[in-house]
């Protein structure tokens, strides 16, 4: 596990990228960090799982077959885990099969391999801006009961 380009600007987004396959890793995250991702990298699912606790990255891009942990048990993992559950995670797999389960199982997007650098880059942007778009309801929570009020009430 390795940060790739810490060149970046304070505000830039952060992504994980969790692959077994160490040329897929490395390129997708070189091409990532150029189009201004802030990347880290994880070889499986265990790594990616302990990645994402510690640093929250805004999105994470995993394979499904991997050893030790899977795609798919890191997802349901995040998912289960109250404070990763809000988690983005893209699914990159070989299987067309795969899709289905990824999105059942909380993956906000799939991609086939092999895929265009240029398809992920567009998924990766699209996807957290829908993610600032959508209000996270469970970090809202009252301190109090909320107050019952009626209309005709004063506000004075």
């Amino acid at each position: 596990m390795f940060k790739q380009n810490t060149a970046h600007r304070p505000d830039s987004p952060t992504l994980l990228i969790v692959e077994d396959d160490e040329a897929i890793r490395f390129g997708l995250g070189m091409v990532m960090s150029k189009a201004g991702f802030e990347v880290s990298t994880a070889i499986n699912g265990r790594d990616g799982l302990n990645v994402i606790v510690e640093k929250r990255p805004d999105l994470v891009i995993t394979d499904i077959r991997m050893p030790e942990m899977d795609g798919l048990q890191m997802l349901d993992a995040i998912k289960s885990r109250v404070d990763t559950r809000q988690t983005k995670v893209m699914v990159l797999s070989a299987s067309p099969g795969d899709q289905r389960t990824a999105l059942d199982n909380g993956a906000c997007r799939f991609e086939r391999k092999p895929f265009a650098t240029k398809s992920i880059i567009e998924a990766a942007f699209r996807i957290l801006e829908t993610s600032k778009l959508k209000p996270n309801h469970e970090s809202f929570h009252f301190v109090h009961p909320p107050h019952s009020f009626s209309p005709r009430e004063s506000l004075t």
